[in-house]
Formats: structure tokens, sequence, C-alpha cells
């Protein structure tokens, strides 16, 4: 017996079961008949919602930055500059170690790695420009030109991620020094947090 669903719910469904595939066995070995066959649903009505599997792996690229987006909103509502940092570093931590798939891109498709690298960091620029700005004490790290300085920062720790450089004392270390904050201001990390 088929079963009907509101559009927007079945386009979620394909979403979320494409992604979980994603993660399990890697995008170029995900076929559409896979993510089908995963939901029971026929392969025409996944094209139907995304009229190829790069347009659905844009889509989980979008959702994913949704929810890098609404977790950054929540780290950043701290009060002093160094503890939005904080918040924010520690997400993207959390993120990128809890989506192997991510990894996983770069020996597959370095194209689409560039553009998710290229997604993540505009958003973590975004946030830690704010957390600059959203606080008077940001003043005190004196940083002439902290947008600039954000980019190179958060731009040159990706490449150091990807390098196979994953470990987050030593990307603490980089940002607490660039910025001027104190020794071991951005760990530990909190107990929930997953490395």
């Amino acid at each position: 017996m088929r079963v009907s669903k509101e559009p927007a719910v079945r386009r979620q469904e394909i979403i979320n079961t494409a992604h979980m595939l994603f993660e399990r066995q890697g995008i170029h070995k995900t076929t559409v008949t896979q993510i089908a066959d995963e939901l029971s649903i026929a392969k025409g009505l996944v094209y139907y919602y995304f009229r190829s599997k790069d347009e659905l792996v844009d889509a989980i690229i979008d959702s994913f930055s949704l929810e890098v987006s609404s977790q950054l909103e929540t780290a950043i509502q701290m009060e002093t500059a160094t503890d939005k940092l904080k918040g924010i570093f520690h997400v993207y931590f959390k993120i990128i170690t809890s989506h192997p798939m991510l990894l996983n891109i770069k020996s597959c498709d370095p194209s689409l790695l560039s553009l998710i690298k290229e997604r993540l960091s505009e958003i973590a620029c975004q946030y830690a420009l704010r957390a600059l700005k959203d606080t008077e004490d940001a003043n005190t790290l004196n940083i002439a030109f902290p947008e600039h300085m954000l980019r190179v920062l958060i731009y040159g720790l990706g490449d150091l991620y990807l390098e196979g450089i994953q470990d987050p004392v030593i990307h603490a270390a980089v940002i607490e020094q660039t910025l001027g904050l104190k020794k071991e201001s951005l760990m530990p990390f909190p107990e929930d947090d997953i490395l």
C-alpha cells in the first residue's frame, strides 16, 4: 500500500535518509536507488523532489549549514567575547567530529569538499565577527582588522584540519595566540562534547 505524505515531510525524509547513507558509505558509493530502497519508495519519487544526486547533496549541505548556524546562534549568547569564541570553537569541533562524511568527501570529491569548507568557513566568520562586535571586551583583543584576521584564521584552521592536524588543543592554541587570548582560555571542552 502506497503511503502519501506531505511534500515538505517527504522531501525532508529523503534528505535525512540520503545524509545517513552518505555518512555510512560515502557520497559516491551511495546511489539514488539505495536512497529510494531505504525509504521503500520509487526512485522516480526521489527525482521528483531532486533533479539529480548533486541537487540532493546541495540540499543536505543547506540543511547542515542551518544546523550549524542554529548551534552557533546559541553559542554566541555568552557575555564575553572570549566565551563566545570558545562556544564557536567547540560547536565546530563537535560538528566536524560527529559528521565523518566531511572527511570522506576529501578523497572522492575535492570540489564538493571545497564547497562545504567554504560554506562552513563563511558561517564561522560571520559568527566570530559578531562575537567580537557584540561585546565591549572585544576592544581588549586589540585586532586592527578583525574581519580579515578572522577570515585568515578560520580558513587556515580548516586547511590544517583537512591536512590531518585535528587535535583541538593545537587549534585552540593557534586561535589564542593569534587573537592574543589568555593561554588555554578556549579549553577544556565541555563534557558533553564528543572528541
